[in-house]
């Protein structure tokens, strides 16, 4: 098990919007937004896959993984997908 971490920063003008899958949780991030990404569980050579979409990014953590999206060390809230 192993705990990765991943900052990310919307160097866009417009909102992103980040997928986490398999769970379907939806995150807005806004232009010079800067996040952080932690995958924790997994087998150490485990990695999180990131997928580029034109409105934003799709993660896929592996079997036995969480994932959650922090801002200044607050977790993100998620929305549903519409």
């Amino acid at each position: 098990m192993a705990i990765k971490t991943l900052r990310y920063t919307n160097g866009t003008d417009r909102d992103l919007l980040v997928i986490v899958e398999p769970w379907a949780h939806q995150y807005r991030i806004r232009p010079t937004q800067q996040i952080v990404v932690t995958m924790d569980g997994g087998d150490v050579d485990d990695c999180l896959e990131i997928e580029q979409t034109p409105d934003g990014l799709v993660l896929y953590g592996p079997t036995g993984s969480t994932i959650t999206l922090t801002e200044n060390g607050a977790e993100l809230a998620w929305e549903a997908q519409k």
